[in-house]
């Protein structure tokens, strides 16, 4: 077995996700208990699925994913199989899909003679849906807020109450505000899409997007969940005129998901959570800003786009649940997350652009556990969106 470890630390989920994940449980929960249950797909949404159904004490075998690169590595103690050890007792086992493009594997698992909701069952993903029909919603929208998972998830020791993205519609005005948000995108994408908005006449008074410090490493943009080429695709077919410079953006996207070193985040033979987490801190938060770097690149470009046509910017950083990184590494966290900040500071400020920077905005008590990548509970959240509607009055 290779000693490769793809287990992924779930500290957040998307509110429709759970919603839906909620519904197939207790719609199938009869039929898949005298079953062995493979989750297939040994990614982070394969990971959300197994915490799920941990939680609801449903009984998994294991995994499978199409990748070679994670076939007999593992999750935890769950092995990965390959699509054809899993199918090869149909008998015995079912199939739980958990890849966001289940499309192919839907496919690919008829033509083994698998059929749907006896062998296999897909949790339809409707984020997609829900993204694509919000960026052509027209309208008098006065604000553009782009974001990742910040705005769209609650935090898996909290799965009540509202999302950021709720929040901020309603601080804003829901028809006039308008969230395009979805887990792992980066600034590049949002470059893009808002070049779209424009060409689709929608001109509001501001836009905030987020930066967030984990994503100007480097890394961000060339793992799988950051690419959405599938969304990116959908978008690129519903313009009403051809763009290129977007559709080269689509076909960039399309190859980077294609060429994934699975590997670029694996946790390897670490197995204890808290490890993982000082290691995602270190690779987060403490890393030394490389100005080429491609997120900093498209911060600058996104930032003169809605100058040059009199949108006011507001990119802001989250609000960081920083205790654990000072108890890890002590004063070096404050130093090397602190300087990482004043960068990218600066570099707006040449551009006479201010950032809203909430790093340092909540104390231990807005947050239930120790990781740093925490959400902030209900009152937190709304302090956070307190400010981020303040700074896009214009």
């Amino acid at each position: 077995m290779k000693e490769t470890n793809f287990e992924f630390p779930i500290l957040s989920i998307n509110k429709n996700e759970y919603e839906n994940v909620k519904r197939w449980i207790s719609e199938y929960r009869a039929k898949i208990s005298e079953k062995k249950l493979y989750i297939f797909g040994a990614g982070i949404r394969g990971n959300m699925f197994l915490k799920l159904l941990e939680e609801e004490h449903i009984s998994v075998t294991g995994f499978g994913d199409n990748s070679t690169e994670k076939q007999g590595g593992y999750i935890k103690n769950y092995p990965i199989l390959s699509m054809d050890d899993i199918c090869s007792d149909l008998d015995n086992n079912v199939i739980l899909v958990s890849t966001e493009n289940y499309y192919e594997i839907d496919r690919m698992l008829a033509e083994k003679g698998c059929q749907k909701n006896l062998h296999y069952f897909i949790i339809e993903n409707d984020i997609y849906p829900s993204f694509y029909k919000e960026f052509f919603r027209g309208g008098e929208i006065k604000y553009i807020v782009f974001g990742d998972c910040f705005f769209t998830e609650l935090d898996i020791d909290d799965l009540s109450g509202l999302t950021m993205g709720e929040m901020i519609k309603a601080a804003g005005g829901v028809d006039g505000t308008k969230v395009l948000s979805i887990h792992g995108m980066c600034i590049p994408s949002f470059y893009y899409l808002m070049r779209e908005q424009l060409n689709l006449g929608i001109r509001p008074k501001a836009v905030g997007f987020i930066v967030n410090i984990p994503f100007c490493n480097g890394i961000q943009t060339k793992l799988p969940q950051s690419q959405h080429s599938v969304l990116l695709k959908q978008i690129e077919e519903g313009l009403p005129q051809y763009s290129e410079t977007f559709s080269n953006y689509v076909r960039l996207a399309e190859e980077r998901s294609k060429n994934i070193n699975a590997k670029s985040f694996s946790t390897n033979r670490v197995r204890n959570n808290d490890n993982i987490e000082r290691i995602l801190t270190k690779t987060r938060y403490m890393y030394e800003l490389n100005e080429e770097n491609e997120n900093i690149e498209f911060l600058k470009r996104l930032v003169q786009l809605l100058l040059e046509n009199n949108i006011k910017p507001v990119p802001f950083i989250p609000a960081l649940n920083y205790f654990s990184g000072i108890e890890w590494f002590g004063e070096a966290f404050n130093v090397k997350y602190n300087r990482i900040c004043q960068q990218i500071k600066e570099k707006l400020q040449k551009m006479g652009v201010s950032i809203l920077d909430m790093s340092l905005l909540l104390d231990k008590s807005y947050f239930t556990g120790d990781r740093m990548t925490k959400f902030p509970s209900e009152e937190g959240k709304r302090k956070e969106i307190d400010l981020l509607r303040n700074a896009l009055e214009v």
